[in-house]
């Protein structure tokens, strides 16, 4: 395949927990990246289910670098919205998620980035990545690029 760089954009939504606040009634600035790990999960699940044989279930995406930039804080009664845009390098087998964080009246409140590679089951740097994950990549890639529905 001659492709070799793809751009996938998602939205997860979540409900914060009484536990991310702290006394103020603030989100505490730590339970954003384990929000962010939530919405990678998700793009996993919605892109690649979850009981899939042979899948990218087989190999680890460990996290290598990690930037957050707190604009405003999030209350209690904020929903969370994260857009992510993933890209990648299906050469490289580098990978990031960029995400932006809002709140229920649009107003950013965070921004980040997360850097990933892929290791295989024994924790050793797959070097090319398999195909029934780039293939993967590259369907979803080309098919957002040619809907109307894909995340702004």
């Amino acid at each position: 395949m001659d492709k070799t760089v793809i751009e996938i954009k998602g939205l997860y939504t979540l409900q914060p927990r009484f536990s991310d606040f702290d006394s103020y009634g603030i989100a505490h600035h730590g339970k954003y990246l384990y929000w962010l790990e939530e919405a990678r999960f998700d793009f996993i699940r919605k892109y690649f289910g979850e009981d899939e044989e042979h899948s990218i279930h087989m190999y680890k995406f460990p996290l290598t670098n990690q930037y957050l930039k707190y604009i405003k804080s999030f209350k209690p009664e904020c929903t969370v919205a994260i857009r992510y845009n993933l890209k990648g390098d299906l050469i490289s087998n580098k990978f990031q998620f960029f995400y932006r964080l809002f709140d229920n009246k649009n107003q950013l409140c965070c921004k980040g980035m997360t850097t990933h590679v892929l290791l295989d089951d024994k924790g050793n740097l797959v070097k090319e990545l398999p195909d029934v994950i780039s293939e993967r990549l590259i369907k979803i890639d080309f098919t957002q690029k040619n809907t109307k529905d894909a995340e702004d």
